[in-house]
């Protein structure tokens, strides 16, 4: 495992920029509401109330299966909704709203937020992820589940726990354990996505592999396309976090993702 890239300031900025370009093309085409295109402006706030219960619910969701990761992940990808786009009031009170029924009518996926005592490095949810990070499973489940963590413990720190980070480990290592590497086929050996040069690659190219003709894409359906994107901006989070050279490792698994054939029958196991 690499240690910790440093990245300038200049390319936190390019990777955070093309993110946001990469969700208002995704809005354009029509694969995502209108909402979710970001607003200039400032960011809403940040609910660290929310952040702690999707953190409590990611790391406790391996005694219960690892589908029931989605649960604290969804709450963590709400709260960055939030934050990450100039939400007027009365979005972001109707979004909290929403996301409090959501714990409430899920309450078996959400223990009392208690990080538990000591001190854990947030690097070892990398470091679990390094093992197979070049893999495609689950849609990319692994690697989404752990760029939302390490994004909500870079700014919960008093959370980066034995109780948390373990947690999050033993997600991870139960999804690799029920779902194995989808393999590879024909239509991506034969038709190879270019390599990602930069972040624009990463949007540019996952965009464009949503303008196929549309009888295909609908083979995939709305939430396999999305998985696209979601997958794509979890690679590009790892990156803005300063794990680089783990996400540059992704790239080969993000490309087989949105390259996968949607007519011969040869996609790995479906979601």
């Amino acid at each position: 495992m690499e240690s910790r890239a440093r990245m300038s300031k200049e390319s936190i900025a390019a990777i955070d920029g093309s993110r946001r370009d990469f969700l208002r093309l995704a809005a354009a085409v029509g694969l995502l509401g209108p909402a979710l295109i970001a607003r200039d402006g400032e960011p809403g706030p940040l609910g660290k109330e929310h952040l702690a219960k999707g953190l409590a619910a990611l790391a406790d969701a391996h005694h219960r299966g690892w589908l029931q990761g989605h649960s604290g992940a969804a709450v963590l990808a709400a709260c960055y909704f939030r934050a990450e786009n100039a939400l007027d009031e009365r979005t972001a009170r109707a979004l909290e709203r929403q996301i409090d029924a959501f714990i409430a009518h899920n309450a078996a996926d959400f223990p009392a937020p208690d990080p538990g005592p000591g001190s854990a490095d947030p690097a070892r949810i990398a470091e679990r992820l390094d093992a197979e990070i070049a893999e495609l499973r689950a849609g990319g489940h692994d690697v989404i589940f752990a760029s939302l963590a390490l994004k909500a413990l870079r700014d919960l720190p008093e959370y980066a726990t034995p109780r948390i980070v373990d947690g999050i480990r033993a997600l991870l290592e139960l999804l690799v354990a029920r779902r194995g590497p989808d393999r590879d086929t024909p239509y991506n050996l034969e038709h190879p996505l270019p390599p990602f040069e930069s972040p624009q690659d990463i949007a540019t190219i996952t965009l464009r592999a949503t303008l196929r003709p549309w009888g295909d894409v609908a083979r995939i359906g709305t939430s396999g396309v999305l998985h696209w994107i979601t997958h794509a901006d979890a690679v590009l989070t790892l990156s803005e976090l300063g794990y680089a050279d783990l996400a540059q490792r992704g790239h080969a698994a993000l490309r087989l993702h949105i390259n996968q054939e949607v007519t011969g029958g040869e996609r790995g196991e479906p979601e």
